[in-house]
C-alpha cells in the first residue's frame, strides 16, 4: 500500500465527513458533518489533511492552531492509523503523537482528556521506546483530580492497575465508574465505560 499526504480541497469534505461519521464518532453522535468539515478546510487558522491510497480516502486530519481538542484528535487518529497499519512503534509516528501531547498539555495543563491519552501512550508502548507504566498511571491520576467524573480514564486506569496485578484498587476505580451518576461525556460512559467497567470487574472476581 502507497500512502500519500496531501493538503484537502473542498471536494474531500463529504469524504470526510463520513470516514468521521463511521469510524470515529460512531456511536457518539455525529458532529463532523460536511458542512463543518467544509469550513474547518476554508479557514485560514485550520490545516485539514488527507491520507490517500490511490484514490481511496484512508483517513484525514484536521487541526486549528492552538486548538485543544483539534491537536487532541489529530495525536489520538495518528496514533490510531498506526496501530491500524501495523507501524505503532515507528519512532516517526510516535513522535507526532508526543508532539500533540505536549501541545495539549501546553494549552491546558488540566486537560483530563489530554492526560488519559498521555497516559495510554506510556501504557501501550514498549519500554524501548518510551514506554513507562508509572509515568502512565501518574497522568492517569493527575486526569482524575482535574475531572473525577470522567469514567473513560477511571477505566483506562482499572486496565493498568490489572495489568499490574492490583486488583483491589481497580475493583475500587470500576466501582466508581458504575456508580457514577454525572459522567463527564454520558455517551461515552453507556456505550463504552459502563460496560467495559463490568466485564473487567467479572474478569477479576476471584483475583486477589
Amino acid at each position: 500500500m502507497i500512502t500519500t499526504l496531501r493538503l484537502a480541497t473542498g471536494d474531500d469534505a463529504p469524504v470526510i465527513a463520513r470516514l468521521s461519521r463511521d469510524r470515529i464518532e460512531q456511536g457518539l453522535g455525529w458532529s463532523w458533518t460536511a458542512p463543518r468539515v467544509l469550513r474547518s478546510i476554508a479557514d485560514a487558522e485550520t490545516n485539514a489533511v488527507v491520507a490517500l491510497d490511490g484514490e481511496q480516502m484512508l483517513g484525514f486530519g484536521i487541526m486549528k492552531y492552538r486548538d485543544e481538542d483539534a491537536h487532541l484528535w489529530y495525536g489520538i487518529n495518528t496514533g490510531r492509523w498506526g496501530q491500524t497499519n501495523g507501524i505503532m512503534q515507528s519512532i516517526s509516528l510516535l513522535r507526532t503523537v508526543r508532539r500533540e501531547i505536549e501541545t495539549v498539555l501546553e494549552i491546558n495543563p488540566q486537560s483530563a482528556r489530554g492526560r488519559a491519552f498521555a497516559g495510554n501512550v506510556l501504557m501501550e508502548v514498549p519500554g524501548f521506546l518510551g514506554g513507562d507504566r508509572a509515568g502512565a498511571e501518574n497522568q492517569f491520576r493527575r486526569g482524575i483530580e482535574h475531572d473525577p467524573h470522567f469514567t473513560g480514564i477511571r477505566v483506562d486506569l482499572a486496565r493498568l492497575l490489572i495489568g499490574d496485578g492490583r486488583y483491589d484498587e481497580a475493583r475500587r476505580e470500576l466501582t466508581l465508574v458504575l456508580e457514577e451518576r454525572a459522567p463527564t461525556f454520558i455517551a461515552d460512559w453507556t456505550v463504552k465505560d459502563k460496560p467495559r467497567a463490568t466485564e473487567l470487574l467479572e474478569s477479576i472476581k476471584n483475583k486477589k
